[in-house]
C-alpha cells in the first residue's frame, strides 16, 4: 500500500538580509531576501489568543507547519502562507525540529507581527 500526503497549504520564506534599510527620521525597515516560494506545506493550529492592546485587539496564536526535509529554513525565517485555509497569514518560525519522514521537518511558528507590506514588494 502506498501512503499519499495530502499537501493543505502553499507558502513562501523569507529571510531577514543586512541591517535593514535606513527611512527617513532615522528609523530602519528590514530588508527580506525571498529563500523560497510555492514550498507545499501542512499547518496545524496549536494555540491562540486575543490580547488587548493601546491599538486594539491583538490576535497571538501559534502553528505548526511540517515540510520536507530539505527545505532551506531557518529560526527567525518569515513565512508567508499563500493558499490554504491560513491564506494571507504571515508566520514567524521559532523552532525547527524533525517529523517522522518524508514530512521531517517541523517548525513550531508564532504569528508574525511583521507588517506584510515591509515583506511583499
Amino acid at each position: 500500500m502506498t501512503r499519499t500526503l495530502v499537501r493543505t497549504h502553499k507558502v513562501t520564506i523569507r529571510r531577514l538580509s543586512g541591517a535593514g534599510t535606513l527611512q527617513r527620521g532615522g528609523g530602519r525597515v528590514a530588508d527580506y531576501s525571498v529563500v523560497a516560494t510555492d514550498v507545499d506545506c501542512n499547518i496545524q493550529p496549536r494555540s491562540g489568543d486575543i490580547r488587548e492592546t493601546a491599538f486594539g485587539k491583538q490576535p497571538q496564536s501559534m502553528h505548526r507547519i511540517f515540510m520536507p526535509h530539505d527545505q532551506d529554513i531557518e529560526s527567525d525565517d518569515e513565512i508567508e502562507v499563500t493558499s490554504g485555509a491560513y491564506a494571507e497569514t504571515f508566520l514567524r518560525a521559532v523552532f525547527i525540529g524533525t517529523q517522522g519522514d518524508p514530512w521531517d521537518t517541523q517548525i513550531d511558528c508564532a504569528r508574525s507581527d511583521t507588517d506584510a507590506k515591509a515583506l511583499v514588494p
